[in-house]
């Protein structure tokens, strides 16, 4: 069996499964809090499991992959060189010239005469039998010299895509955590600075007895003190924020 088609198999099964996973994190990303979906959490593990350093896909692997390439597809073309070289036909040409047993002019006249033309008949039957078996073997070996030579070439190919596809991954996963973090630290401080300043505020117009005096006597008997009023602004900003991180 051609080689080829077996791992050409099973890189396309691996990439195929790759990408659904791609398609899953992808969905996730979109649709859930990151920083709490289990899921997603698996998911992104699985994807950067799946990179190339666990196939030990290092830059000095890939280059030694390629080296492989490069050197099987020179020994391809050296045996189709020296398979098409002059001189290695002349010398087949020659050696089959000279098995030939020359012939006798005219009919043969005696029995000993006729049993070696019959013989000479027969060498040279088999030697234009053997030409021809000869210039069909060597067409099948081109051709599967040139199937093989291609097939080295479609292999190369997939491995760069593949390598290419995993860097991409690692890179987006990288950027995504990045902005993940910086959302997340810009969110906690703002939300930290805008409590902190309404603390502040609330404590100022509790201690301030002319506060106090103004209010009481602005809003009468009956009426609501300011103070829950600021607590219930600070509890919408941060369900705000909140809900603003988880989409994120």
């Amino acid at each position: 069996q051609d080689p080829f088609y077996v791992v050409k198999e099973e890189v396309v099964q691996s990439v195929n499964g790759a990408r659904t996973l791609y398609g899953r994190w992808q969905e996730l990303l979109d649709t859930t809090n990151t920083a709490e979906d289990e899921e997603f959490k698996w998911t992104t593990h699985e994807l950067k499991r799946g990179n190339r350093a666990k196939f030990r896909m290092n830059e000095q692997e890939v280059a030694d992959r390629r080296k492989f390439v490069t050197d099987t597809r020179a020994t391809v073309a050296q045996m189709k060189k020296d398979i098409d070289n002059p001189v290695t036909r002349a010398k087949v040409e020659r050696d089959q010239r000279s098995s030939l047993i020359p012939t006798t002019m005219g009919t043969p006249r005696t029995s000993r005469e006729k049993l070696e033309a019959a013989i000479r008949d027969d060498n040279e039957a088999f030697i234009q039998a053997q030409q021809v078996r000869q210039t069909q073997m060597r067409q099948e070996e081109e051709e599967h010299l040139d199937h093989l030579e291609k097939g080295l070439g479609k292999l190369s190919e997939m491995s760069l895509t593949i390598h290419e596809e995993l860097e991409d991954q690692d890179e987006l996963l990288d950027k995504f955590q990045n902005e993940v973090a910086s959302t997340t630290n810009r969110v906690s401080a703002g939300i930290k600075k805008i409590s902190e300043l309404i603390d502040r505020s609330s404590s100022t117009l509790r201690l301030s007895p002319s506060f106090t005096n103004v209010m009481a006597h602005h809003h009468g008997p009956g009426r609501h003190h300011p103070l829950p009023f600021v607590r219930g602004l600070l509890f919408v900003i941060n369900l705000i924020f909140l809900s603003f991180s988880s989409h994120t």
